[in-house]
């Protein structure tokens, strides 16, 4: 939405905090109320990627805020009703983010795999990625649910 064509902005967003300062607070609020409400459920996107991200690369702000903005982004194609491709050709996204949301490549779009394999509940697949994560494993990933299942209780009160 920061680097839509409309703004003509010469920087590529490459991090929620940086995209939130382009946006601005009004057009913010704006964004975050049709977010919470558009759903037919009424539940917001949890935080799952962005603590799967924090486990695999603790030391690494940018690889989590870019993991949690792909993971938010992944789901603008339901929510909105249009193609995943249609929606990031407007945008310009930093290039792991777009690799990682239209051909699930790159570090980013593994993790987007497992938070897929997660959802459809694809144990086979999801223990097989585990191995590829030494800093991950099926315990720290169960904690990591939970929190985002506690932070998903939290906001829908």
């Amino acid at each position: 939405m920061v680097n839509s064509a409309d703004n003509n902005l010469a920087v590529k967003i490459s991090s929620l905090s940086h995209g939130l300062m382009v946006l601005g607070r009004r057009a913010l609020q704006r964004w975050v109320q049709l977010l919470l409400y558009a759903s037919e459920e009424g539940n917001a996107t949890n935080p799952l990627m962005e603590l799967i991200a924090q486990q695999v690369r603790p030391r690494d702000r940018d690889y989590v805020d870019r993991s949690f903005m792909a993971g938010m982004l992944s789901l603008l194609d339901v929510l909105m009703e249009e193609p995943l491709a249609n929606i990031v050709a407007r945008m310009s996204l930093h290039e792991d983010i777009e690799a990682a949301l239209l051909e699930r490549s790159g570090d980013i779009g593994e993790l987007l795999s497992l938070y897929g394999e997660l959802e459809t509940c694809d144990a086979v697949a999801v223990q097989t990625r585990l191995r590829t994560y030494p800093n991950l494993t099926a315990d720290t990933l169960n904690v990591a649910q939970l929190e985002a299942l506690g932070w998903a209780n939290n906001i829908a009160m």
